[in-house]
């Protein structure tokens, strides 16, 4: 398999598994993610910064970033799907994260979609 492939079966096989758990017991999913979320929001953020860096080498191994944008779009717009029933608990979120605008470590992110984006135009129209 290549890595690509390696990638999308663990991406699947992940996705699978969630899913099945949170079919079964979505309350046993909540109790055992909460705490990784409110107590280990620093070692969640590496664990995410690690897999972006090395998912991030593999993918752009393969893909353009023009691919990688559309891609990505296409995942804004399942996320979209998903959350757009919970519209008043995401609009709570989004304002308590406007209030605090970009403090802590939320500066990466904005600056890692920054990125994104110019380089996909650089790539398109540069």
């Amino acid at each position: 398999m290549t890595p690509l492939e390696i990638i999308a079966t663990v991406f699947a096989v992940i996705i699978l598994v969630k899913l099945v758990l949170i079919m079964i017991n979505p309350s046993g999913w909540m109790k055992m993610v909460k705490p990784l979320y409110v107590q280990q929001k620093n070692t969640i953020m590496f664990v995410y910064a690690v897999l972006a860096i090395v998912l991030g080498y593999y993918i752009f191994q393969s893909m353009s970033i023009v691919q990688v944008s559309a891609v990505m779009f296409f995942t804004a717009a399942l996320m979209g799907l998903a959350v757009a029933p919970h519209g008043k608990d995401i609009l709570a979120l989004a304002d308590s994260i406007v209030k605090r605008r970009i403090q802590g470590l939320c500066w990466i992110s904005f600056a890692v979609w920054v990125l994104i984006a110019l380089w996909t135009l650089k790539a398109i129209f540069g």
